[in-house]
């Protein structure tokens, strides 16, 4: 095997980013499945180009739910502010995919988002056969929580998240803390 692609890990502390599409199996039976796929597809290009921009390392999809990692395989200091910054921007997207939507006579959609700052492991996991860069750990488990949590347009951050971010994630537009 090639260095890259050798079994192993480390620990790291990542900002973990869980984005998830609310009602979609109920959407999934109204469509048929070449317009669903079509949906999925704009609203998962729409999503990838913002992760990109800000830096998210996509480790996986499932279904309709992005499971994203700042900090990683890369070392970013500001994992956490660029994460929170990202699910930001994808929310913000999600007017733009809905009339794209509303055009192609599909339904409007919604998304959570659910962010944690925290160990986890990190690394090539699987066998010499089959094998993904991937994470694992209780902070992992703890961010896909968050995200259960959340409903369609929201966005819920760890406590962890908002520390390493610092105060100006949270400000507003004319600079006032909200």
């Amino acid at each position: 095997t090639r260095d890259g692609l050798r079994i192993g890990g480390e620990r790291k502390k990542v900002t973990i980013l869980f984005s998830d599409l609310r009602r979609s199996t109920e959407i999934s039976e109204l469509l048929d499945a070449t317009a669903f796929i079509r949906m999925l597809k704009h609203y998962l290009e729409e999503m990838i180009e913002i992760i990109n921009a800000w830096q998210g390392n996509i480790l996986d999809f499932v279904g309709d739910a992005i499971v994203v990692v700042f900090g990683a395989p890369r070392p970013n200091e500001y994992s956490a502010r660029d994460a929170v910054a990202c699910a930001v921007a994808m929310q913000r997207r999600m007017q733009t995919v809905n009339e794209w939507n509303l055009k192609q006579g599909y339904p409007e959609i919604a998304m959570g988002i659910g962010i944690h700052t925290g160990e986890a492991i990190l690394g090539n996991i699987g066998s010499e056969t089959r094998r993904k860069y991937d994470m694992i750990g209780r902070n992992v488990n703890l961010a896909s929580r968050i995200l259960g949590y959340t409903g369609g347009g929201q966005i819920l951050v760890s406590t962890e998240t908002l520390d390493e971010a610092g105060e100006r994630v949270l400000e507003n537009k004319e600079g006032t803390l909200i």
